[in-house]
């Protein structure tokens, strides 16, 4: 699970002093945001072809936005170990996130 790796990795990151991991950390987050958006594309449309299921479809999209919430708290780790390893502060920077 992307999520969870992510947590897994920040750590390590932390623990290790290891800037870039934690850049490793950052790039991911960019592709589990993308996983999010093609499973909610996925869900809404089994909310159009089976509507007497909703309340299992929400379900499962504030499931999915919560996968989301965890990678976002290990990818602001991540950012914290870029800052107190280099002294440099990517929080909000694309160019760290393109790294």
């Amino acid at each position: 699970m992307e999520a969870m790796d992510a947590v897994h990795d920040s750590l390590d990151a932390l623990t290790r002093c290891d800037a870039e991991l934690a850049r490793a950390v950052i790039h991911a987050d960019r592709r589990i945001d993308r996983h999010r958006r093609a499973v909610l594309k996925e869900l809404k449309e089994a909310i159009r072809q089976d509507p007497d299921r909703v309340t299992a479809w929400l379900h499962l999209i504030n499931t999915a936005r919560n996968f989301e919430r965890i990678a976002d708290h290990a990818t602001n780790i991540a950012e914290d170990v870029i800052f107190v390893v280099e002294a440099k502060d990517v929080r909000h920077h694309h160019e760290e996130r393109q790294a």
